[in-house]
């Protein structure tokens, strides 16, 4: 399906947005930048949960495939209830789609990157130190990228987007531990 997307709405193309989501994680462009088309972010959405869903079956989470799914969909509403309801509660309905099209698309990216890590912690549990390191930096890079993506959609200073950011990464990791907890318990 995504092969065969070759332009949106607004006559982008794969390459062009691939280097538009490039362009968030570098934390030049944000969501203003970003073309509206709820075509685009329902395919991010479907590509993103796939991969994640690939990260978090091959990751030692100790769930199952079921839960693995079970999970990934909680951390989507999750993640559509945050970010849409800071965007409207601030009063800015209007660019809610772009917002999470430039969230996911970044995410979506750094998800990629990730992968590989999954992939040697998979095959090769033994090296596990140095790509720990890895992953703690890909997770303060999504910290800033996500701070950089609500400084632009909230049209708030970069203080109170860094406030904003710790929150929804100390939020997210509860979920993660309490759904996982309960998946595997359930086990």
């Amino acid at each position: 399906m995504i092969a065969r997307f070759e332009t949106t709405k607004t006559g982008m193309g794969m390459r062009s947005l691939l280097r538009l989501f490039w362009e968030v994680c570098l934390l030049r462009k944000g969501p203003q930048d970003m073309p509206f088309s709820r075509e685009l972010l329902a395919i991010l959405i479907a590509v993103g949960m796939g991969v994640d869903v690939l990260r978090l079956a091959l990751a030692d989470t100790g769930m199952d495939f079921g839960g693995v799914l079970v999970f990934a969909v909680a951390a989507l509403i999750f993640n559509l209830a945050f970010f849409g309801g800071l965007v409207v509660i601030a009063g800015y309905r209007a660019r809610l789609v772009q917002t999470l099209i430039a969230w996911f698309g970044a995410m979506l990216l750094i998800g990629l990157i990730d992968l590989p890590l999954v992939l040697v912690l998979h095959f090769a549990p033994g090296v596990g130190t140095g790509v720990a390191l890895l992953f703690q930096i890909l997770v303060i890079w999504s910290l800033l990228v996500t701070m950089h993506v609500l400084r632009h959609a909230l049209s708030i200073n970069p203080v109170l987007a860094g406030v904003l950011s710790l929150g929804y990464f100390l939020l997210s990791v509860l979920l993660y531990n309490g759904v996982v907890k309960s998946l595997v318990g359930a086990g």
